[in-house]
């Protein structure tokens, strides 16, 4: 169970006043069911930038992940981890996913 801000904000897109907020909010939910482990955030829509990513360190997140469809390596950064952007309203938006329709 990872973080993902409260309203769903693009994060690179509103002030840092608004950033801190979606992601302490994220914080303190977890905190509240006892989320064990290391704290992990995504991204709202993948939207970070270097701002961005030093408030969700700063605020305690280990590993974040955006929704670039990329391959991790050694030089991959723990708070910009690639992964496979899967919606939920039945578009396939990349190919590697046709296989499990």
């Amino acid at each position: 169970i990872g973080g993902h801000g409260l309203d769903h904000h693009r994060l690179a897109d509103v002030d840092a006043d608004t950033v801190r907020r979606e992601v302490d909010a994220s914080v303190d939910f977890l905190d509240r069911i006892g989320a064990a482990g290391p704290r992990v955030f995504a991204y709202p829509d993948g939207a970070h930038d270097e701002r961005v990513s030093t408030l969700v360190r700063d605020a305690g997140f280990e590993i974040a992940f955006t929704v670039e469809a990329a391959g991790v390596t050694p030089a991959t950064s723990p708070l910009a981890v690639p992964r496979l952007f899967a919606r939920g309203d039945g578009e396939i938006p990349h190919p590697l996913l046709g296989a499990f329709s």
